[in-house]
């Protein structure tokens, strides 16, 4: 294999495993057992959209073990702050590694480090071999790491697209010049879901700033009597705090982990392992998309034919009999009529045509150019199942000559992310009006989580294979002619469950409403801001010294170590008090909830924190 082929997938365990939870808090996915499989269900979908959309050569899902790591050492508070793990996570770990294991996908962990390190390590020495890496996380912390051989990569989540952050777009985000200094931007600020301290009172904006200066938080602290007022109180006070918040945010790229190639290479699924589990989760519908071509009933049973064999998209073999799979449709263009239309006699037979029609596809393709600094190069319409046409944008006139269909609210417009359509031609004084049907939308009623790829929802719904050999025009042309079939697909399935009126009455008008918000912006009145950030200041000020004149002392409320030590040493709350696996009190909600009924300072603590988190929220919010 070429090195350039080689593709290697990091997958950060436990962030795609609370980001699975996170999803489905409200509606939790329960089987006929009565067993919450939301954590499971989530990962297993994450997992699937890369496999399948991305294709990686080798791949690793790192997890974090009990241990204490160097960070607990240096920081005794160190991710202390974080609530005790939920009920449905603890549950869904053993299913989730299992699961991985009926992928044949290693998991990697170690005493001492965290998965961030592991993925590190290992992201480093793929570099040097020639891979081209992808850190699979939500987690920004990894931006450090980034180089143009090592991506950042943010899976879909709840209606938002895949992102791949390189060097250029992670110095964008945090307005820096260079990836090195995510870890000092996490030294200034700080970082709440870690418990990092930072330096309080500066915010991603202050510390920008700061860097741009001195480059480094040593830099910082290093110039401190050259800054002013607060700002320089801040850093001369806290700044060895934010030292030690640097060191804390640094991903570890030494871990003495063992580097095998042939161990990460990706060889697909074990079908007699990974069928009962997924039979036991009543993953019905996951089924298929994993065995390919292999029915679900006889995954993990394949029987050698004499016919001709083929591979499933995971190199599982499987017969051609036409009993035990139905071979997929692809683009064949004697029988579709996909026309490219460069003339305003053309265009304007086409409009007269949607006229007459209850609905239309709709897709837009825009040039490189930033959000809202784009231009729409050329639309893309489908009359009906099998009728397409890729139209250029040479200028203005052609967008004037499709504005009464356009506005016409009398014909349903169909799309996928049909939002970013209706927000292009805004931009060119076009209304998008009428019914609105948006298939990444009502596939997102239908299942959450699950990746809402236009690729592989046609591949699940209608069986169909995209072209690779088929021209540009035709490419277009077949995906806004599948866009408007997949439609009639989810209708159905919407219907069935009840959610047609949701989406029809919801979710697209309310897509219309953001889209225009987004095009708009929103005033905001500075001056109330400020008073709502004073109010909030004053107030959770107010609560402290309450708290401090029943515990009879002050200390630090955000410190879990010194308000367990107040709450179950000093005031005996409790005779027997539950501790975390560092042997520190358990201090987090659930415990504060609980003692609130009968002790005052427990219900200020707990209203303290909230305060904490609105003032801060809104101190990241405001436009300082």
């Amino acid at each position: 294999m070429p090195e350039s082929a080689k593709k290697l997938f990091l997958l950060d365990a436990y962030a795609l495993i609370y980001r699975a939870h996170f999803a489905f808090t409200k509606n939790p996915r329960i089987n006929s057992k009565g067993h919450n499989t939301s954590v499971p269900f989530g990962f297993t979908n994450t997992l699937l959209e890369v496999i399948q959309k991305q294709k990686p050569t080798h791949i690793a899902v790192a997890f974090d073990t009990s241990a204490p790591t160097f960070r607990d050492e240096i920081f005794t508070e160190y991710k202390a702050t974080r609530q005790e793990t939920p009920e449905d996570i603890r549950s869904g770990l053993p299913i989730v590694k299992e699961i991985l294991k009926g992928f044949n996908i290693p998991i990697l962990a170690l005493d001492g480090y965290e998965a961030d390190d592991i993925i590190g390590t290992l992201a480093k020495r793929a570099e040097r071999e020639g891979f081209e890496v992808f850190m699979m996380t939500p987690d920004k912390d990894f931006g450090q790491l980034v180089t143009d051989k090592i991506k950042l990569y943010k899976p879909a989540y709840m209606g938002n697209a895949v992102d791949i952050l390189g060097p250029k777009e992670v110095c964008e985000k945090w307005d820096i010049e260079d990836v090195s200094q995510v870890i000092d931007i996490l030294g200034l600020q700080g970082d709440a879901s870690d418990n990092i301290p930072g330096i309080p009172g500066v915010g991603p904006k202050t510390a920008a700033d700061l860097l741009k200066k001195y480059k480094t938080v040593e830099g910082v602290v290093a110039h401190a009597a050259e800054l002013k007022g607060k700002q320089k109180e801040r850093v001369e006070q806290f700044g060895d705090q934010a030292i030690l918040s640097k060191k804390l945010a640094t991903i570890i790229t030494d871990v003495p982990v063992e580097w095998n190639e042939q161990d990460l290479a990706y060889s697909g699924p074990d079908a007699e392992k990974l069928k009962p589990i997924l039979e036991e989760l009543e993953f019905k519908t996951m089924m298929p998309r994993i065995f390919g071509l292999q029915s679900a009933e006889t995954a993990g049973t394949i029987t050698p034919s004499p016919k001709a064999a083929q591979l499933s998209m995971f190199g599982l073999e499987t017969t051609t009999d036409e009993s035990a799979s139905v071979e997929k449709a692809a683009f064949n263009p004697e029988n579709v009529s996909y026309k490219t239309l460069e003339t305003t006699e053309d265009r304007a037979s086409l409009v007269q045509k949607l006229k007459a029609q209850r609905e239309f596809a709709l897709e837009i393709i825009t040039d490189e150019a930033e959000h809202f600094e784009f231009e729409i190069t050329h639309l893309v319409i489908a009359a009906q199942p099998g009728e397409a046409y890729f139209i250029p944008v040479t200028d203005e006139n052609v967008i004037a000559d499709f504005k009464p269909v356009l506005e016409d609210e009398n014909i349903r417009k169909v799309g996928h992310n049909l939002k970013t359509s209706v927000l292009a031609f805004k931009k060119h004084q076009v209304e998008v009006n009428g019914p609105l049907y948006d298939t990444l939308l009502a596939h997102y009623l239908i299942e959450p989580e699950a990746s809402h790829d236009l690729e592989i929802l046609c591949n699940q719904y209608l069986n169909y294979q995209f072209s690779e050999n088929a021209t540009q025009a035709e490419q277009h042309c077949e995906r806004i002619d599948q866009v408007l079939q997949l439609k009639e697909k989810l209708q159905l399935d919407l219907e069935q469950r009840g959610q047609w009126r949701l989406l029809h009455d919801v979710e697209m008008p309310l897509a219309s409403v953001l889209a225009t918000m987004e095009f708009e912006g929103v005033t905001i009145d500075e001056e109330t801001l400020k008073w709502m950030s004073d109010a909030l200041k004053t107030d959770s000020h107010k609560v402290q010294r309450e708290i401090f004149q029943i515990a009879g002392t002050e200390f630090n409320i955000a410190s879990p170590k010194q308000l367990g030590e107040i709450l179950f040493d000093k005031m005996k709350l409790l005779d027997k008090a539950k501790k975390t696996k560092t042997g520190q009190y358990a201090t987090g909600e659930e415990v504060l909830v609980k003692l609130a009924d009968e002790h005052e300072i427990a219900r200020k603590i707990h209203g303290s924190r909230e305060f904490y988190v609105l003032f801060h929220v809104h101190q990241q919010v405001s436009p300082t």
